[in-house]
């Protein structure tokens, strides 16, 4: 930390945002690190669950790999590759309904 930081921290000069009630602390949260929709968010916290790791984490993840164009859009593979992952996801979403 920079010393003018420190200073500024110990002289009281920064104005810290106030707490909110943790209902509207938690929409804030999720719509300014994900920015997707509430059923979409539940979505990214079960995957993430799955995977042992925070929503942030994977979001983080996922966003990197999409900077870097390391992503594969599933549009882009052949027919047959589609078929197969529409298939796999489908009994995945399945099991997770179970």
């Amino acid at each position: 930390m920079s010393d003018i930081l420190k200073d500024e921290l110990l002289d009281g000069e920064i104005d810290f945002p106030a707490k909110l009630d943790s209902r509207e602390a938690l929409k804030k949260e999720r719509n300014y690190r994900t920015a997707i929709s509430s059923s979409n968010y539940l979505k990214l916290e079960r995957e993430s669950t799955q995977r042992g790791v925070k929503p942030f984490t994977l979001t983080k993840s996922v966003m990197t790999l999409y900077v870097n164009r390391q992503l594969i859009y599933i549009r882009d593979l052949p027919e047959s590759l589609q078929e197969q992952i529409r298939e796999f996801y489908k009994s995945e979403d399945k099991a997770l309904v179970s």
